[in-house]
């Protein structure tokens, strides 16, 4: 579920369960897609799952935002829209970001292994 606040003229969306914390939300929602991309090889482990989302997610901001213009007119709808839309492109980098983190550990690995025969 996604949740709106407004302050003024910016609009900040956030996605919601109850009783968690939006870098929890955003972790489990990237521990399914490593499940994913993982399942039944070497990295198909929690330890993994967990060091590779907190990278994804370190620094990274975990939530949507829209700001009116001084010089245009609020619109709490289109705000709301376009704010939800960020944070939605902004999940969408994180699970980009995730894939290629995952490509690289799977490359690196191999090259290790390769270089021990």
């Amino acid at each position: 579920m996604i949740t709106y606040e407004q302050n003024g003229t910016t609009i900040v969306a956030k996605f919601s369960q109850d009783g968690k914390t939006l870098k929890r939300i955003w972790q489990e929602s990237l521990w399914e897609c490593v499940d994913k991309y993982t399942y039944g090889t070497a990295f198909s482990d929690w330890g993994f799952a967990d060091d590779i989302t907190e990278k994804v997610l370190n620094g990274r901001k975990l939530v949507g935002i829209a700001k009116c213009h001084p010089n245009d007119t609020f619109d709490l709808e289109e705000g709301k829209r376009l704010a939800r839309e960020d944070l939605i492109n902004r999940f969408n980098l994180a699970k980009a970001q995730l894939k290629k983190e995952i490509l690289y550990a799977v490359k690196h690995d191999v090259k290790v292994l390769r270089d021990r025969m």
